[in-house]
């Protein structure tokens, strides 16, 4: 990657642009049928690409108004944690144990002897959702939080109604 850049992150693109296209957008709808996406593409210190996106999924639960248990049946739906059988399917086991799972390296060691990132961590047998609240955050602080989320949401909710059948 550090000999040519440039080949590097236009085949992050492709690749990226073929998993949306191939997988995400498919007409197989592995996560539901997608209205609307989001992708923002970073790079590490060594130049590594890597993408953080977000995905509108139809009939989607909505974080201000479902409780906490539709949300996470809705995710449990497409998400899980579990190693595949290798009996079963010896690729996805492999591809699963192989870049799917820490590995303990320098970087992840190197304060001490134990995992900088506390793993391993324990499965859990269902989704938890959970709210960063700072203890000794101002309350108006918290609000002014609170308020932005909204107004996001609300930005999000009129983009969405103005594209209805387009």
């Amino acid at each position: 990657m550090r000999s040519n850049p440039v080949s590097a992150a236009r085949h992050f693109q492709y690749r990226l642009d073929a998993f949306l296209k191939h997988v995400i957008l498919s007409k197989a709808e592995p996560v539901g049928q997608i209205l609307y996406y989001f992708y923002r593409i970073e790079f590490q210190q060594r130049g590594s690409p890597h993408a953080h996106g977000v995905l509108w999924v139809k009939d989607a639960p909505d974080p201000e108004k479902d409780s906490p248990t539709t949300i996470a049946r809705f995710a449990d739906k497409y998400i899980s944690c579990e190693i595949p059988s290798e009996n079963e399917d010896p690729l996805l086991f492999s591809l699963v144990t192989q870049v799917q799972r820490h590995s303990h390296t320098a970087s992840c060691t190197q304060t001490g002897k134990t995992c900088r990132f506390n793993f391993r961590k324990p499965i859990s047998d269902e989704t938890l959702l959970t709210v960063t609240e700072f203890p000794n955050e101002a309350p108006e602080i918290v609000a002014n939080r609170k308020e932005a989320a909204k107004e996001v949401l609300g930005v999000v909710r009129t983009f969405l109604a103005s594209t209805e059948g387009v």
